[in-house]
Order: C-alpha cells, then sequence, then structure tokens
C-alpha cells in the first residue's frame, strides 16, 4: 500500500479535526501546539503520527523499516522511535536557522548524540517546490544559535536537500541547525516523513503541545502551551 495517499488523509483528519473543535484558528495563520500537531510557522506543519489515531499508517511505517531502527530492534538497542510528518503549503516563508533539539544540560560540545532525526521527503525535492538547507557541523558547538548569517559567510551551508528523491532519506544530528528554504512554485503541499530515533531518556516536550484536537471540551486556547 503506498504511503502518500494515506499521508493526505492524516493530514486532512487532523486539521479538520482542528476546525471543527477549535473553530478560532486560522490554520496556517496561527500558532498552535497540541498533542498531535504544532504550527513551525506560517503555513508550516509538524504532524505527529501515532499507533492510535494514525495505525495504518503508523504500522506500514514502522513495520518497513529495516534493522537496525526495525520495530522489534529498537528495544534492544534501548531507542524509541517517534514518527512524523512534517509538510508547508503554498505561502510558507523561509526558516530562520534552528535545531529541532538543544545540547543537553551539562553535555560537552563534542557529547555524543542523543537524537538522530532521518527525513524521507515523500515528492522530489528541488527548488522548485523547496527544500531543506543544513549547517554542517553546527551540532558540535553548543552556542551557535542566532548566528546563521555565519554559515553563509564561511560557506559552511549545505544544499543536500536540494535534489533529494522521494523515498530517499537524509540522516542528521538532532541538534544540527538547518532551515526550511521554501518554494518558488509550489505544488499544494510538500510532505517530508520525519524519523525521530532518540535514546529512551530523551522525551520530546517543546516541540508539541499537551491538549489533544479531539478534545471537545476547550477553551480555543491557539497558543495551547
Amino acid at each position: 500500500m503506498k504511503i502518500l495517499p494515506l499521508v493526505q488523509e492524516a493530514i486532512v483528519n487532523a486539521e479538520t479535526a482542528i476546525r471543527s473543535n477549535y473553530p478560532t484558528i486560522k490554520i496556517g495563520e496561527d500558532s498552535f501546539l497540541f498533542s498531535e500537531i504544532a504550527s513551525r510557522s506560517k503555513q508550516r506543519f509538524d504532524l505527529l503520527l501515532s499507533s492510535t489515531t494514525n495505525a495504518k499508517l503508523y504500522t506500514i511505517i514502522r513495520n518497513a523499516l529495516p534493522p537496525p531502527v526495525s520495530i522489534t530492534n529498537l528495544e534492544d538497542l534501548d531507542l524509541e522511535m517517534d514518527l512524523s510528518i512534517v509538510y508547508s503549503k503554498p505561502g510558507a516563508n523561509h526558516q530562520g536557522w534552528h535545531a529541532d533539539g538543544n545540547h543537553l544540560v551539562g553535555a560537552s560540545d563534542a557529547e555524543l548524540p542523543y537524537a538522530i532525526c532521518i527525513f524521507i521527503p515523500l515528492i522530489d525535492l528541488n527548488v522548485t517546490v523547496g527544500y531543506t538547507q543544513f549547517w554542517l557541523g553546527s551540532h558540535k558547538y553548543k552556542n551557535l544559535q542566532g548566528f546563521g548569517k555565519f554559515s553563509e559567510i564561511s560557506n559552511s551551508t549545505c544544499d543536500i536537500g536540494r535534489t533529494t528523491k522521494k523515498g530517499n532519506g537524509i540522516l542528521y544530528d538532532y541538534r544540527l541547525l538547518h532551515r526550511e528554504q521554501e518554494q518558488e512554485q509550489p505544488p499544494y503541499y510538500r510532505p517530508v516523513l520525519q524519523l525521530l530515533c532518540r535514546r529512551k531518556f530523551y522525551k520530546e516536550k517543546n516541540n508539541y503541545g499537551t491538549k489533544s484536537i479531539y478534545d471537545t471540551d476547550n477553551d480555543n486556547d491557539m497558543q495551547n502551551k
């Protein structure tokens, strides 16, 4: 079974739930953090895939993973994996340089990674539809946030995402600085499968909220922080 139609269905279901249960939120314009989905910036979103809300898609992806990150091997390696779809729509703007995860408190610059992220685009990436740009080596240093311009001056940027074909993966340290370069002629949306492979002690708490989009008893708190 193909993944893309199931991804499209998951996105439609999530956005329909927001419109139904949080009608004051303008999807694509307003900032929000829910336990299943969060806005990352204008017209850019991160939708978590779970075994409860997206059972079919979740199972297909997990079972398709080769060793050593297959569903049977993760526990032996003391690892857990989070699955999500990062997608953007027409009108999304260029992102600033950022890391999805910070260095751990007390860790040295050269500390081994506690999480690895894998991007797998579900359509071909290029300058027309948009792509991810990376700052090579930035994961080694704790205090580079806010110095993104230096990556361009020092010729440290990497545009590997610019020519990534659908189904191919880009693997990087969760602390690596990167940014989305948005579309010149965007399709309806650009979906990228994100696999976060992390040590069990690390729990992602910053990128999602606590309320559910399926919670009908709400106060329409679009920030949901």
